[in-house]
């Protein structure tokens, strides 16, 4: 047994033991059956390790661990409800920056694709489709704003002086 691996003592679950010795020389499957028979409670010691090979913070330790995409997936798949919530989020931004009125539609579709990290014209093509709903939405904030201001009721009519 190395230095740097537990020693039996120190892991009173011979679970957490094996699952740290296999994990360390590369081995995944003992995390697993830890996992199960632990009744899904991962013991601490595997946690450190694990967050260590994901970190690459454990020098004695050969092996990291990475997500790979499945080979079998397409490349460009990609789930249409998550990328549908990802637009309506963009097209609330462009909202935001008054970028639905005249002329400041390409402004404002620029600054969302830049901290998207996409491209302008992409974007503006995306947020086309949930203009009124960001609309509506930074409505229903200013009101809000409001209200807690005390400037309206809760049905959002003026208060009277």
């Amino acid at each position: 047994m190395n230095e740097y691996e537990p020693l039996p003592d120190q892991l009173p679950d011979a679970s957490a033991y094996h699952a740290v010795r296999e994990l360390h020389y590369g081995r995944i499957d003992w995390l697993a059956e830890h996992i199960r028979c632990s009744n899904f409670q991962v013991h601490p010691e595997v946690a450190r390790k694990l967050l260590a090979m994901i970190e690459g913070t454990d020098s004695n330790c050969f092996f990291e661990i990475r997500l790979a995409r499945r080979s079998d997936m397409p490349p460009r798949a990609q789930d249409p409800q998550l990328s549908e919530i990802r637009d309506a989020e963009m097209a609330i931004e462009v909202a935001r920056l008054g970028g639905f009125r005249r002329g400041h539609l390409k402004r404002a579709c620029h600054k969302v694709a830049e901290a998207y990290g996409l491209k302008a014209d992409y974007v503006e093509r995306q947020v086309r489709s949930h203009r009124d709903m960001a609309i509506q939405a930074i409505e229903a904030e200013e009101l809000q704003q409001a209200y807690e201001r005390g400037e309206v009721d809760f049905l959002g009519r003026p208060k009277s002086p």
